[in-house]
């Protein structure tokens, strides 16, 4: 075991004994990479390592070393460049042989200080950039100050580094905050003209970087109803919105189909100014931040960023993909869906009333197609140029009906519907007396009979069959028709719907 000992300790001794490069020999070497360095100052060891390289193990020697270069540069001729890196060596025979200098980080020297007034200004000015979740503040956090004694570090000639320090106060959950106080080390860049231009903050690592100041506890209730930093912003922001929307009153429609005309109509002008406006006036209450209710909250940020992609940023719009008569899929007491030009989709406005009896667009499924289908779309015409009979009767509704007023009633053994007095409603059934034959029934569908010029309805002819005419003029319960091309005289009686 001695001998093996004392092997291992000669292998050691022969190992440390080679000629490791001296100072001297390190500043020789560096001075022909840098050979306008002004200084050149080596550490007093070094360290030796075995390392693997192109497959081969060899010894390496590494000595740190710090170099100053003037920069040349004309505006600041007295700055020098501190280059903080390694020399490397390797073992070669009974040596080491000098194969590179090793980079590791640089700084100017010989700078003057920046104007403290003028970097403050910049950094006070954009702390949204270094506080990015600005909606975890309870406030905006207090004005930087210079960490004394003010240090700056320049790394090049457009960017500095100093420390600053910062009070504010952190939600940490939904009923705690702490106020803290904290040190950041702050990087400021400018441009050739000596403009600042960003920030990017950093952790400072020292120990008293980040003191809690005090804790505070609320209810939950009490917190939510404190606008944090983030929504101070955001309601300053749409406070501006809001004095500059175009001016719009939203009506007092009588059902849903009055209102999805409204708003189709103003979704497909594509002026986002007008388009704008009718989200931020008829979005409902919960689309905005309580308690000012001027500045969307997150649901409504979400619901408004939709819309306005759908309809007036997007790269596939609404304008281009639905028409001006609304082709009705469904419809309910509170929606209606819409069909797009070639009925290959639909869009669903819902709506509601508040309580003081306003119209809101409570929320939307907007369907507009993207890509191939999309294209298509834009460059189709609108067909559907009026609504029958029959949807204008659906849209105007039944809830106004009275005894005696005309309506259509639709017979389930034909699918037609017929021109009828309405004499009421009783077990889900609408009781109706038909013009054509003054029989009474029940029928499950009824609808206000409105007839226009234009419409088109169906004739029976003696043999049965069902001939299309066009009503040319209608007064009272006379018409005229256009029957085999000819204006005939007819009565409403003896018209038919689908």
């Amino acid at each position: 075991m001695k001998a093996l000992f004392v092997t291992l300790l000669a292998t050691l001794v022969a190992i440390s004994s080679y000629a490791q490069p001296s100072e001297a020999q390190v500043k020789a070497d560096i001075k022909k990479q840098f050979p306008k360095a002004t200084s050149i100052s080596v550490s007093a060891t070094g360290t030796t390592s075995k390392e693997v390289e192109n497959g081969v193990t060899v010894m390496i020697h590494r000595r740190n070393v710090n170099i100053m270069v003037p920069t040349g540069n004309a505006k600041y001729p007295n700055t020098k460049w501190e280059y903080r890196g390694a020399a490397k060596y390797k073992q070669s025979g009974g040596a080491y042989s000098f194969v590179k200098y090793n980079p590791g980080d640089e700084v100017l020297h010989g700078m003057p200080n920046p104007d403290k007034k003028v970097v403050l200004d910049y950094l006070n000015a954009h702390k949204s950039d270094i506080f990015s979740n600005k909606y975890s503040y309870l406030n905006e956090p207090e004005d930087f100050k210079l960490v004394e004694p003010a240090k700056f570090i320049w790394y090049s000639f457009t960017r500095v580094m100093f420390l600053a320090s910062t009070k504010y106060e952190e939600i940490t959950n939904n009923s705690t905050t702490e106020v803290v106080m904290e040190k950041k080390e702050i990087n400021l860049y400018r441009d050739e003209s000596e403009k600042w231009i960003k920030i990017i903050s950093n952790r400072y690592n020292e120990i008293d970087a980040k003191t809690v100041l005090e804790k505070k506890k609320f209810t939950q209730e009490e917190l939510e109803l404190k606008n944090t930093w983030g929504e101070q912003l955001d309601v300053a922001k749409a406070m501006k919105i809001w004095e500059t929307l175009e001016p719009m009153t939203i009506p007092n429609f009588e059902d849903v189909y009055q209102a999805t005309n409204f708003v189709n109509t103003l979704l497909l002008s594509g002026n986002e100014k007008k388009i704008q406006s009718l989200y931020f006036h008829m979005f409902p209450q919960e689309a905005f931040k309580a308690p000012e209710y001027k500045a969307f909250s997150r649901w409504g940020s979400d619901y408004y960023k939709a819309m306005m992609t759908a309809t007036v940023d997007g790269d596939y719009l609404y304008k281009d993909q639905f028409c001006p008569v609304i082709d009705v899929k469904e419809a309910g007491k509170d929606y209606v869906d819409v069909y797009n030009k070639n009925k290959s989709s639909y869009c669903r406005f819902t709506f509601g009333m508040n309580p003081n009896g306003q119209w809101k667009l409570l929320s939307t499924i907007m369907h507009v197609l993207q890509g191939e289908n999309g294209t298509r779309l834009k460059g189709l015409p609108c067909t559907k140029t009026s609504i029958s009979t029959v949807e204008r009767g659906t849209q105007t509704g039944v809830g106004k009906l009275k005894v005696k007023d005309y309506v259509l009633a639709y017979y389930e053994t034909d699918g037609l519907w017929y021109p009828s007095f309405y004499l009421g409603y009783e077990n889900y059934y609408y009781n109706i007396q038909y013009f054509i034959d003054n029989s009474k029934g029940k029928v499950r569908k009824a609808i206000p009979m409105v007839i226009q010029a234009g419409d088109k309805a169906f004739v029976k002819t003696q043999s049965g069959s069902l001939v299309e005419v066009t009503v040319k003029s209608i007064k009272g319960l006379d018409v005229v028709i256009d029957f085999n091309g000819k204006d005939t005289p007819y009565k409403v009686s003896g018209l038919l719907f689908k």
